[in-house]
Parts: structure tokens; C-alpha cells; sequence
């Protein structure tokens, strides 16, 4: 994907960038507390490197408390804490990973909740501010090399991801991974095209209302322009593209997840043993599959009464302008 260049008529991600700046200045001193929890993952990560030049193994446990404890905030210090993990050489290449491919909207959050049940708890997923780290460096419009070195790093400090670049339809990252970690496993999610559409929409419109927010969907998805026909077509493209790498390499290693899918197609409803046979889980390990996977919305975390603006699909520009300040990329 080449980053450096905007398509034209797409609006610049400079200006996502832009947002985040403005918000990061808002943001209140680090705590205390904070600062003592990264001293106490920095003084981890000394003692790790020094046990690697000596020779002798490390303490069990000592990477991840300092890569737990140094990135307990965002700041300054967060490219070091995942250049520190990647260079130690000591992350299992072997570890079982867990990746959702699919796009927002796509009940991505769910995959999230799921991973934390099966695979330890919040501490096995990727961190917002490591999200944070990647996006900077895509934004910068570097080669891809270089984020492809951001996401392998991420990868390597927790087991479980989704959302964010992983959307990303044009040079995915997930074949990268893929040559990576020989056990890294991929769910795909998907929904009716109708109806993600239709779910799509209402985010962007009511939820980030912004010209920016537009450029970076149209960005991740592949899409010309923000309008139904353009999305369903790249969104549907997209799904068949994830489809069919893993059927050229290795099905085993992709889970197609239909939510839609009832007793009546074709596809089963999806349950708990389906995850735990993809995440290597074993069955006495395994949730029921009488009992009901989690569901978890989005929109659930938004307070106050939505105000949706109409988008002009000619002009591609928010009828009355949009909310410069919700152009989060969230």
C-alpha cells in the first residue's frame, strides 16, 4: 500500500493525524502510579538484556512483565517497548495467535471478548497504544517494510487482535504474519453485505461524521468513494481475496465466521468449539457449546442521542460539514 500518496478526492489521513495531535495535547500529566509501573518495566527490560549477554536464561516471565508494565501509557516511550520485544529474539515463533481479518462492523469486538475468554484474559490481547504505534508509522507514509517490522513487533507482545490495520484490504499485513508464526490462526468475520452496509453507514454518519474518518474507510476497504454500491463491492471483494489465500496455503488456518447464519443455511451457527478447535483448545478447556458465545456492540459504549448528517454522494462531503474533532479512527 503506498502510503505516501492520497488518492485523489480522498480525504488526507494527515488530517486523522492531525486529530489525534490535537487530542494528545489534551491529555492530562502521567500518574504516578503510571510512571512507577514503567520504571518497574524498564528495570525488567535492563535485567532481561543483561541476562541474554550473559548467557544464562532469563527469569520466566521477565519479558512480559516488562513489556506489561512499560506500556502501561502512551508517551514517548512506546516505539521501545515493542523494538525491545521483537529484538530479544526470546518470543515463541511457535505461540498460537489469534487474528481477526474482518472488517468493522463485522462483530470484530465479539472475536475480542471471545480471545479474552479462551486465551488468558485482557492481558492476551493487543493494546490500543500498540494500534496507536503501527497507524503513526502507516501515517508517515514510510515503506512498507517499515510497517510491516510495526505490526511483526506488535505481534510478537500479545496473542490475540483485530480491528484497525488489520482491515486493511490493498498489501494486508496478514501474510506477513502468516510466513511468520506457523501457528497464528485467522477469523475471518462476516456479515450480509446488506446488512454490514447498513451497519456502516450509521457509523460513519452518526458516530465519527467526518470527511477524514471517510478517507481512512475508504482507504482500509479499497473503495473509491463512500457510497453503497463502491462498498459492497470492495467489502464482498475483499472477504473473497481472505478466502481465497488461506485456500491456496493452508484452510486449516482461516475460521470463516458468518453471524448471520442460522439453522437453516447451509453453515451451522458458529459456537465455542469452533474457536477452541481453530486456537488449539483443548476440549475439557472448551466452553459448551450449549452455552452462548458473547456479543458485543460497539454502539453500546456511546452515550447521548445519535446525530446522523446525510452524506452527498456526489459532492462525497457531509451535507451542513462534519465533526472535526470525532475523526478518531476508532
Amino acid at each position: 500500500m503506498d502510503h505516501g500518496r492520497r488518492r485523489r478526492g480522498a480525504p488526507p489521513l494527515a488530517a486523522l493525524a492531525a486529530t489525534r495531535r490535537r487530542r494528545r495535547r489534551r491529555r492530562p500529566a502521567v500518574s504516578t502510579t503510571a510512571a512507577s509501573s514503567r520504571t518497574s518495566g524498564l528495570v525488567a527490560f535492563v535485567f532481561f538484556g543483561a541476562a541474554l549477554l550473559a548467557g544464562t536464561p532469563p527469569p520466566v516471565g521477565l519479558l512480559a512483565h516488562a513489556v506489561e508494565h512499560y506500556d502501561d501509557d502512551d508517551g514517548p516511550h512506546e516505539n521501545m517497548t515493542t523494538a525491545a520485544a521483537a529484538a530479544s529474539g526470546a518470543v515463541d515463533p511457535h505461540e498460537v495467535k489469534a487474528i481477526t481479518l474482518g472488517f468493522k462492523k463485522t462483530g470484530t469486538e465479539t472475536t475480542k471478548a471471545i480471545y479474552k475468554r479462551l486465551l488468558g484474559g485482557k492481558s492476551a490481547c493487543e493494546r490500543p497504544s500498540r494500534t496507536r504505534r503501527v497507524e503513526a508509522v502507516i501515517r508517515e507514509g514510510g515503506d512498507r517494510e517499515d510497517a510491516v517490522r510495526a505490526v511483526l513487533a506488535v505481534v510478537s507482545t500479545a496473542q490475540c487482535f483485530e480491528d484497525h490495520y488489520w482491515c486493511a484490504s490493498v498489501e494486508p499485513f496478514y501474510a506477513d504474519v502468516y510466513a511468520t508464526y506457523p501457528r497464528a490462526k485467522f477469523v475471518l468475520t462476516r456479515r450480509r453485505d446488506d446488512a454490514w452496509w447498513a451497519s456502516m453507514d450509521r457509523w460513519i454518519r452518526c458516530v465519527h461524521r467526518t470527511a477524514a474518518y471517510v478517507g481512512l474507510i475508504n482507504e482500509l476497504l479499497g473503495a473509491e468513494r463512500y457510497e453503497e454500491a463502491a462498498y459492497r463491492e470492495a467489502y464482498n471483494r475483499r472477504n473473497d481475496a481472505v478466502i481465497a489465500f488461506f485456500e491456496a496455503r493452508d484452510p486449516s488456518r482461516l475460521l470463516v465466521v458468518d453471524w448471520d447464519a442460522d439453522d437453516t443455511d447451509e453453515q451451522q451457527p458458529i459456537a465455542w468449539s469452533a474457536f477452541c478447535g481453530l486456537l488449539e483448545i483443548p476440549a475439557a478447556a472448551c466452553p459448551p457449546d450449549t452455552e452462548p458465545l458473547p456479543h458485543t456492540n460497539a454502539y453500546a459504549h456511546r452515550s447521548g442521542a445519535e446525530r446522523c448528517l446525510e452524506w452527498n454522494v456526489t459532492s462525497q462531503t457531509f451535507v451542513g460539514g462534519g465533526d472535526d474533532e470525532r475523526g478518531s479512527g476508532e
